[in-house]
């Protein structure tokens, strides 16, 4: 199985880093990249190439203060910022964009949300219509009940890819919602064809820890792995920010055990 191993950076001067961690890519923040000027995308793309590293995943689509299912959110005022946020990934070799943002769809706890969940569609539709040309594809995640109330599973992840019928919007996996849930193999292995990215996280409420051995135990890699090997997943994981040569170099043992 063709597997590439990002890691999840902030900014452009992480990038030499993880190349020489041994990294094949970067996993960077869209919100972030949109904040630049274009001598900070300049060198965004110099480190790039310079490290021989992709930015092949990207993810934050939207700043963090920014809610799609709140009510008065206006679909159309955001378009322009995503023609240019989208062009700029495709121009750093972005092919898949991950929206895992639970903040961005909680919907409220009373009232009608039915107008909400379509304007939510909506969005989405848009998003995977810019995407597409580009050559992008968009992913979902199921998201646990910590992050949001909203596609908190994957047959609802799956119930709204097939609504809103682009063929670039699909579905990526975190360690920690998929724990969080409680998806079975089973389960996953009835949506494996839409899952194209996974990323390892750590549990929740979990601090960080420094040294790589704790550090490794801390994401819960090894049932997570095993639970997309059985799937036949293909394409990239991406490990967070704290990780090292050492994490991916167990990771990677892990995976090819």
């Amino acid at each position: 199985m063709d597997i590439r191993w990002a890691k999840r950076i902030d900014s452009a001067y992480e990038i030499a880093n993880a190349g020489i961690q041994g990294f094949d890519a970067v996993e960077a923040s869209l919100s972030a990249l949109m904040e630049l000027d274009e001598t900070g995308l300049a060198v965004y793309r110099t480190m790039l190439k310079e490290s021989r590293l992709s930015c092949e995943v990207i993810d934050s689509i939207l700043p963090a203060e920014v809610r799609v299912t709140e009510r008065g959110f206006n679909i159309y005022s955001w378009t322009e910022y995503l023609r240019l946020a989208i062009a700029r990934a495709s121009m750093l070799g972005c092919k898949t964009l991950v929206w895992g943002d639970g903040d961005a769809r909680i919907l409220p706890i009373e009232g009608e949300t039915s107008i909400l969940k379509e304007h939510f569609n909506q969005f989405l539709f848009m998003l995977c219509d810019i995407a597409e040309r580009h050559g992008i594809r968009v992913c979902v995640e199921p998201l646990g009940p910590r992050r949001t109330n909203f596609l908190n599973s994957l047959p609802e992840v799956a119930e709204a890819i097939d609504s809103i019928g682009k063929p670039n919007l699909a579905i990526a996996l975190g360690s920690a919602d998929i724990a969080e849930i409680g998806i079975q193999d089973e389960e996953l292995s009835q949506y494996g064809k839409l899952i194209i990215h996974a990323r390892l996280e750590k549990r929740r409420n979990q601090a960080g820890c420094a040294e790589s051995g704790l550090a490794f135990e801390s994401i819960d890699c090894l049932p997570f792995l095993a639970s997309l090997k059985k799937i036949a997943f293909h394409g990239t994981i991406s490990l967070p920010g704290f990780s090292d040569g050492d994490m991916l170099r167990r990771c990677r043992e892990a995976w090819n055990a």
